[in-house]
């Protein structure tokens, strides 16, 4: 069966897009026009802001934060408590073990800062 699996007390926005064997875990909440990869794992009590990505075989554990505009990479994975800042990038297969600052693009393992996102660069242009 190719079903993603989403428990009853998730909830998710408009436009969301979650693909075959990702799992949804208990009071979660999904931002609107976020998609969600084959078998990507978000666990329970997580919040992903609207906007964000999560690639293929990501895994974020319990109570995380993930803020607007946010890319997971493939088989990236990010612990328990965290807190990912808006617009940053995680490169795939990084482990993360700290919250990340917004518009940081970061990789590794464990995961630091490679550069600013694009989207502060332009910020601070205006």
């Amino acid at each position: 069966d190719d079903a993603a699996l989403i428990r009853p007390s998730a909830k998710l926005g408009e436009g969301v897009i979650i693909f075959s064997h990702a799992v949804v875990a208990c009071d979660a909440r999904i931002g609107d026009h976020v998609v969600i990869n084959t078998n990507a794992l978000i666990g329970h009590d997580t919040i992903i802001g609207d906007y964000s990505v999560v690639s293929p075989h990501a895994v974020i554990s319990g109570d995380i934060c993930v803020g607007e505009g946010v890319e997971i990479g493939s088989g990236a994975t990010i612990h328990p408590g965290i807190t990912i800042g808006e617009w940053s990038k995680i490169g795939m297969g990084s482990i993360i073990y700290k919250s990340i600052t917004p518009n940081v693009i970061i990789s590794g393992k464990p995961a630091k800062i490679v550069t600013r996102t694009a989207h502060d660069w332009y910020k601070n242009q205006v």
